[in-house]
């Protein structure tokens, strides 16, 4: 009997193309044009008799197990085999198993191709129904039953309502469970309706799925950093309508005032304030950084001397901080959040120290930055840029190398600095001048322009959230923002009051 031939070099062919008939073999798949194939992008396989046409179709991924599981991808539905299938699921991504020989038509003849793919599309359209109103199971059943796929056959609409409650439920758990990290990473205590949280809720809400917050805190959180919680978010069918802009997740600023025990929370990019007193009065000169936790690490400071403490204190207990060890005597100093420790860099004492998170201790570091008055900081790939009041030069320290450098000296010493991070550029205000670096020589700044003539200087980290940088000066204690877009500076409005 003759056998198949492939259509490009000639040899036994593996697959035929169900459109146009000829004949591929293993090397050459890859490379046929398919896409005149709606909704089979690879030929189904054959046996050493050509005209027999098996009925699953080859896995569209590896081009070897039978596909016998569906994946949606765009507007396209591809067969997968078990083995990619555990290899996608793993990954995140939703694959279906509706029994799909079960719902084709049992005719193997090329002829019927047109009838069947009109059968597939119908049942994708219904995949795709479920997909965006999960809870109405009764309509995608009914689909099936209307496309006579289920006619007089109890046993496999039983089995498709069952895969579909199941998908359902799996929904709803996801659901959940992206509630529970949209309140994680937001730091809140309580979800509102201006946050992304409060939004999934109410549209949780509507589809009747989760009627309480409390079904959110039994659920375990992810340990998903934010920028893969907004790629997962974003790809979940029923967000998909919904525009960019909603999916910014709001930061926070922090502001301990010293001689006092009063904290503000300002959260951006809405400004909105609110302020605790806490259980200690904050010193004068301290300084303060965030972790990718949302707890912050406080220490030093002068009062009458200076301080020797640091506290942790956590984003939705500001009252009750918890003093973790004590530091040595600093004050103008700057902590820098930066690959699993805190840094404590420049100010009233000339040598660096990091804060071991796992142990609660200070270590010393090896290297002499010198005192450098008021402290500035910001981190890049590279290490942490440092800037200082009695320096002219911008500093380097680069933390796998324990190394310190000396960048440029276009700045004048006697002058504080400030180092704001944006998404592309660093900046520096100094004096009345703006200056900004691209990350590709550190060396050269360019002056951008002129500024308000202030003393700038901030004991906290800016916050960078949709590419304007926000950040409390000293000087004057006013919400200022700079536009990453336009390189303009402004004071913002807030209902803060130091």
């Amino acid at each position: 009997m003759q056998k198949c031939q492939c259509v490009n070099c000639r040899s036994e062919a593996y697959y035929v193309c169900r459109e146009c008939n000829q004949g591929v073999c293993k090397s050459c798949v890859s490379g046929h044009d398919w896409t005149h194939s709606k909704l089979y992008n690879v030929a189904p396989k054959v046996s050493q008799n050509w005209s027999i046409l098996r009925l699953n179709l080859v896995c569209t991924l590896c081009y070897n197990g039978d596909g016998t599981f569906i994946l949606f991808r765009k507007k396209t539905i591809h067969k997968i085999c078990r083995a990619c299938k555990e290899v996608l699921v793993s990954q995140g991504e939703q694959v279906f198993d509706p029994e799909w020989e079960s719902l084709l038509i049992k005719d193997k003849s090329p002829t019927r191709s047109t009838e069947r793919s009109q059968r597939l599309r119908e049942l994708t359209e219904a995949f795709k129904a479920k997909e965006r109103n999960f809870n109405d199971e009764g309509e995608v059943l009914e689909r099936f039953v209307n496309n006579g796929l289920l006619e007089n056959n109890k046993k496999l609409y039983e089995k498709q309502k069952n895969l579909i409650m199941q998908k359902k439920e799996e929904t709803r758990e996801f659901f959940k469970r992206i509630l529970l990290d949209a309140k994680e990473q937001l730091g809140n205590a309580e979800i509102s309706e201006h946050t992304i949280g409060g939004r999934l809720l109410k549209i949780c809400a509507e589809n009747k799925e989760i009627k309480e917050l409390n079904d959110i805190n039994m659920i375990s959180t992810l340990n998903e950093n934010k920028e893969q919680f907004l790629q997962n978010l974003r790809a979940f069918p029923v967000f998909k309508y919904i525009p960019a802009k909603e999916f910014v997740i709001p930061k926070v600023l922090y502001y301990f005032l010293g001689a006092s025990n009063r904290v503000f929370k300002i959260t951006l990019p809405n400004r909105t304030c609110e302020s605790k007193s806490a259980s200690v009065n904050w010193k004068l000169y301290a300084n303060w950084c965030v972790l990718n936790n949302n707890e912050i690490i406080y220490s030093g400071g002068e009062d009458y001397g200076c301080s020797g403490k640091t506290f942790k204190i956590s984003y939705n207990n500001l009252e009750n901080p918890q003093q973790l060890t004590s530091c040595v005597a600093v004050s103008h100093h700057s902590n820098i959040y930066y690959k699993g420790y805190v840094y404590s860099l420049g100010g009233s004492y000339p040598y660096a120290q990091r804060l071991n998170l796992t142990t609660n201790q200070w270590e010393n570091i090896s290297i002499r930055i010198g005192e450098l008055g008021l402290t500035t900081t910001c981190t890049i790939n590279q290490g942490i840029l440092i800037g200082g009041q009695l320096s002219k030069n911008i500093l380097l320290y680069n933390v796998g190398e324990n190394k310190l450098e000396k960048l440029s000296s276009e700045f004048s010493s006697v002058h504080c600095k400030l180092l704001l991070k944006g998404e592309r550029y660093v900046y520096c205000l100094c004096n009345n001048y703006l200056f900004k670096n691209n990350l590709s020589s550190l060396a050269t700044w360019e002056k951008i322009g002129e500024i308000q003539s202030k003393k700038w200087f901030s004991y906290s980290q800016g916050v960078c959230i949709e590419n304007e940088i926000y950040f409390i000066n000293d000087e004057d204690r006013e919400l200022w923002k700079l536009d990453c877009n336009t390189d303009q500076l402004e004071r913002v409005s807030t209902n803060i009051s130091l």
